[in-house]
């Protein structure tokens, strides 16, 4: 890394990279022009009397354009501390130099000029200077102040030697001149400076931002592994409350539910803000059917939909799409999670697809308060929430919104919104689909699948003692035989032990001794005589290891789930 992209690096420093930058882009362009000029002057000036040393005089013009050629190949090596004064001394060089040649001049070119050439090009000698002020101050004021300076007193002394009146007056305008270059020459050094340290000043506090962002985020995605363990284990407890507790108990129940609930929407949506902030997040298109797709979100809230009496309606066609189907899920269900939120009773909830073309419509819609005009310019905007100036958490955190804006600019998917308030609203993604499998809609309200798990052989693999057993717990409920484990050999010596045909494996990503469960899962499979359905649970943000997962497990859900979700996760394996 060179000292010009080092921020950490003092203001000062950066500022002296940041006018070797310029330097190097604009010395040549002076060292030419000057070069140019003096080949120009020599021509007009030339005579039988100053031919030699005109000549001589040239040549030292050529020279400094020549000097300026190593000095452009060490500009134009990488910023160091070390090179930094070493730019700046061979740039005030060439600088020099250019100027006690043009200081020579009178004295080789013009000492047998009538007066009238004299002044003309007195005149056009003190103009040159403004060309090449940006250029040399970039050096130094100081630099600036020398290089003129010695152009003006050579001229000076060239037209004292005729003592007129206008003399005279051309030297009291060459002072006057000069004295206007220097301070038009210090005021461009000032706005030069000052426009670099505001840009480095700039850059810096960017990057201050960016690196306090990238630290949050950091935090929160390495953190949220250890905060889902309890949270994890603190609903599957409230579960088991429900089904075991006194009646006199449930309203108290009710609220620790409610209040785990809303710690895990929001652990749910800081994680995702985090990760799509931290970038950690890619876009992995494949080539996906959108009935599957549908049908698994809307699975996933089909218990829900149930005990809230909110019918869940699929209407849709069997269409394929080139997409990230898990990112497309994680639209889908905010948009399915906000339409049941915001739907009365008794109100159906309709996810619907439409085709025009070669696009494709999904459509959620539901039959709640509506969202007015002014609020629909603010809803996909972090936090807010339409109706909820109090705060209220149990009608949301106001992130869901913020996620699905996010993640369909990542997959190039259009999001529209229909509402008027009492009316209900529809949410609209519109994506390219490429081929249509089953032209034929169907009308299908989805009820929840009750499985029945009876004797289903469970194989838990938890490092955690509280969530083991709180997954136990309910697991048992719902007349599992489970059996446990806490590592992928204890997994492995479990399975070959006691003999039994397992059913179906739920484990923990992160195990003991840095193993996963994606590692267990594998091992199981290889002294299984069957491939043994999985479903991995995880609350890990690291796309490799969430892709590591992704590859072994026929399901992978993230932390914290409701009961709900797991249920019906285990539902679809089964059902398959």
């Amino acid at each position: 890394m060179s000292v010009a992209d080092d921020l950490s690096l003092p203001i000062d420093i950066q500022l002296r990279c940041a006018r070797i930058e310029a330097i190097k882009n604009l010395l040549g362009e002076h060292a030419a022009g000057s070069a140019l000029l003096s080949v120009v002057l020599f021509l007009v000036c030339r005579n039988p009397v100053n031919e030699v040393s005109g000549l001589w005089w040239l040549v030292s013009q050529l020279a400094c354009l020549l000097l300026y050629v190593p000095c452009h190949f060490v500009l134009r090596r990488k910023n160091s501390p070390q090179s930094l004064s070493l730019k700046f001394w061979l740039s005030y060089g060439v600088v020099i130099a250019v100027g006690l040649s043009w200081f020579a001049f009178p004295f080789l070119m013009l000492a047998d000029t009538d007066m009238l050439m004299l002044m003309v090009i007195t005149i056009s000698i003190c103009i040159a200077p403004f060309t090449t002020a940006p250029t040399v101050t970039l050096v130094s004021f100081a630099g600036f102040a020398v290089y003129a300076g010695l152009m003006y007193l050579g001229l000076v002394l060239a037209v004292l030697k005729h003592t007129t009146i206008p003399t005279v007056i051309v030297t009291g305008f060459m002072s006057l001149l000069y004295g206007f270059l220097l301070l038009q020459s210090y005021r461009i050094n000032a706005r030069m400076l000052g426009s670099f340290r505001s840009r480095i000043e700039s850059q810096l506090a960017f990057a201050a931002a960016e690196k306090a962002n990238r630290e949050k985020s950091t935090f929160i995605a390495s953190a949220s592994h250890d905060i889902r363990q309890p949270l994890q284990a603190c609903m599957f407890i409230v579960d088991h409350l429900y089904r075991k507790a006194p009646e006199s108990l449930l309203p108290i129940i009710d609220n620790l539910d409610q209040s785990v609930g809303t710690m895990r929407e929001l652990l749910d949506g800081l994680l995702d803000i985090s990760r799509l902030d931290a970038g950690v997040l890619e876009c992995v298109p494949v080539y996906v059917d959108i009935r599957q797709v549908l049908a698994e979100v809307v699975d996933g809230f089909s218990e829900r939909a149930l005990q809230e009496n909110k019918p869940l309606i699929l209407d849709i066609g069997s269409y394929i799409v080139y997409t990230d189907p898990t990112l497309l899920k994680r639209i889908l269900f905010n948009l399915v999670d906000n339409a049941l939120k915001y739907s009365p009773s008794g109100s159906p909830v309709l996810v619907s697809t439409r085709v025009d073309g070669e696009c494709i419509s999904i459509t959620v819609q539901d039959h709640g308060v509506g969202i007015s005009s002014d609020s629909q310019k603010l809803i996909f905007d972090e936090f807010y929430q339409v109706e909820n100036p109090e705060r209220d958490h149990t009608k949301g955190l106001g992130l869901g919104l913020a996620i699905v804006r996010r993640l369909t600019h990542m997959l190039d998917v259009e999001i529209s919104v229909e509402s008027s308030e009492s009316m209900g609203t529809a949410m609209t993604l519109s994506m390219r689909h490429f081929q249509t499998k089953s032209a034929d809609l169907a009308m299908v309200e989805r009820d929840n699948i009750d499985v029945d798990f009876t004797g289903l052989r469970v194989l838990l693999i938890e490092d955690q003692i509280l969530v083991r057993d709180s997954l136990t717990q309910l697991l048992e409920s719902w007349q599992c035989v489970v059996l446990t484990a806490e590592s992928v050999e204890s997994a492995v010596d479990v399975v070959t032990a006691d003999g039994i045909a397992i059913d179906l494996i739920i484990s923990d990503y992160r195990l003991r001794g840095g193993s996963t469960g994606a590692q267990a899962i594998a091992a199981i499979n290889d002294i299984s005589e069957y491939p043994i359905q999985s479903i991995v649970i995880t609350g890990e943000s690291n796309t490799d290891e969430l892709r590591d997962a992704e590859a072994i497990a026929d399901i992978l859900m993230f932390k914290p789930l409701e009961p709900g979700e797991l249920r019906s996760a285990i539902s679809r394996l089964l059902d398959a």
